[in-house]
């Protein structure tokens, strides 16, 4: 994911860093009136926080390598709050990262694969937060609803223009790397004429079947396998000798005496003969 960023996007960090309220700590059974609404946390240290504009691609990479809580914490002081800015449940916050990684995984799977993953996620997340009355209950630690947020067209000096994402939290913001991620399609190849690499796929200049990087070159490369100079060959299969060329009904690239001999001979090579 590294690269020039897709969005700019304004953060916050606390400038006194941050620390993980454990259930070993004091701390821990003071932070909500209903012990059962406890949970462990990262906290900031100060109220004062200072805006910072974060790259989202770097920040997702780091993100996705999240699995423990000291982890979590390494990347907070770096990177600020994932959901709320007074504080975040290490839990949901692992889970984030999990759910971030097996996105990931699933690109490799196939598209299908990696959608039922994600529908099958927000189901099962989705009910869980439903209440009593059938309504959706939105919080930072449920992460039972899809990225909401919204885009803005902003000049800039560099640039020109630039997108403006504005997400309510940086988790939501994350979404906007990792899903160019999973959606990006492109493979190298090389052109079979000139050997310069192509970008092919969804995501590339060629289409996906493509082998030549211009008409001209794959024109040329035909041109010259059909000058290759008419005689006499060898046959692949049985080494028996034949003709090519004008008047031989064979041609001058032919490899083969006959049409079964190269049938034979591409069956032996696949291992089907």
């Amino acid at each position: 994911m590294a690269g020039t960023n897709l969005f700019d996007f304004t953060w916050y960090k606390c400038r006194a860093g941050y620390r993980l309220v454990r259930a070993t700590d004091p701390e821990f059974a003071r932070q909500a009136v209903d012990p059962s609404e406890c949970r462990e946390m990262i906290r900031p240290n100060a109220h004062e926080r200072i805006a910072y504009q974060p790259d989202l691609n770097r920040t997702c990479e780091e993100f996705v390598e999240i699995r423990s809580p000291e982890h979590l914490l390494n990347f907070v002081q770096k990177h600020g709050l994932l959901f709320d800015l007074n504080g975040d449940p290490i839990e949901s916050c692992l889970e984030a990262a999990n759910l971030f990684r097996g996105l990931l995984s699933r690109k490799r799977q196939g598209a299908r694969k990696l959608a039922h993953f994600f529908d099958s996620y927000m189901q099962s997340k989705m009910r869980a937060a439903r209440d009593n009355h059938g309504f959706i209950r939105v919080s930072s630690s449920t992460l039972a609803v899809p990225p909401m947020w919204g885009l803005d067209v902003v000049s800039n000096p560099v640039t020109g223009l630039r997108f403006q994402l504005r997400a309510g939290t940086l988790f939501l913001a994350l979404w906007a790397p990792l899903v160019h991620k999973v959606n990006v399609n492109v493979r190298i190849r090389r052109c079979r004429q000139c050997n310069l690499p192509l970008r092919v796929g969804t995501e590339g200049e060629m289409h996906g079947n493509s082998k030549f990087c211009s008409d001209e070159h794959q024109s040329a490369f035909y041109r010259q396998k059909r000058s290759v100079k008419a005689g006499p060959k060898k046959c692949l299969y049985c080494n028996e000798g034949f003709e090519t060329g004008p008047g031989t009904g064979k041609r001058t690239d032919a490899k083969f005496c006959c049409e079964n001999h190269r049938i034979h001979f591409n069956s032996v090579r696949r291992g089907k003969g």
